[in-house]
């Protein structure tokens, strides 16, 4: 169930010219059989092979090894803004995606399939207590032309990975007996980046 509504969140959400869509949409159109055999999984993935073979520069910062967190950061954050433009562009209003439903497909993902134990502990146990507002800030309620309630989601996501980038920062100080100096250089975008993004406090 969850691997089934976290592909169709993708197919919803991702740019139609991504390669990806077509993999998505064979997953899908074919789950059942995705599901009960790895061997159909692997063969499946096969059909589609990344057009990159390694993490952007950016996510990597040079070491060929890393970059999956990174990259999957990215890909919350471009489902989250695709639930904007999506909701923008349906006709009809059952097709809208609530911004807690959307948010809750992320956490079951996580909490399944991420293979950062600590990481994924603290994600959900984040999430379950309303971490970020959470609980007020987003609604499984929607309405169309409510665009303010959509952008939410991505705010939210926004400031739930900051607050991990800053857990991250001060968990490798103490590990080794330093102080954080700048917490706020943990946080994207910075000060010198966008000096409106921030309140003075």
């Amino acid at each position: 169930r969850v691997l089934k509504s976290w592909l169709r969140l993708l197919m919803l959400t991702l740019p139609s010219p991504w390669e990806i869509t077509g993999l998505l949409k064979e997953l899908i159109d074919n789950f059942i059989y995705v599901a009960e055999s790895e061997d159909y999984l692997v063969a499946v993935l096969d059909e589609y092979p990344p057009a990159a073979q390694s993490w952007s520069l950016s996510c990597s910062h040079g070491h060929p090894d890393e970059g999956y967190t990174c990259g999957l950061w990215e890909l919350f954050h471009a489902v989250t803004v695709g639930v904007v433009d999506h909701n923008k562009a349906v006709f009809y209003p059952d097709d809208l995606l609530a911004t807690e439903s959307v948010a809750r497909t992320i956490r079951d993902y996580v909490d399944n399939f991420f293979g950062c134990e600590i990481c994924r502990k603290h994600f959900v146990t984040t999430f379950d207590a309303c971490g970020h507002n959470r609980c007020t800030q987003l609604s499984q309620e929607v309405s169309a032309d409510d665009e303010s309630a959509w952008i939410q989601l991505p705010l939210w996501l926004h400031e739930t990975h900051n607050a991990v980038n800053v857990r991250l920062v001060t968990e490798k100080a103490a590990r080794e007996n330093r102080e954080v100096t700048n917490v706020d250089a943990a946080r994207w975008p910075s000060r010198h980046e966008c000096s409106l993004c921030r309140n003075d406090d």
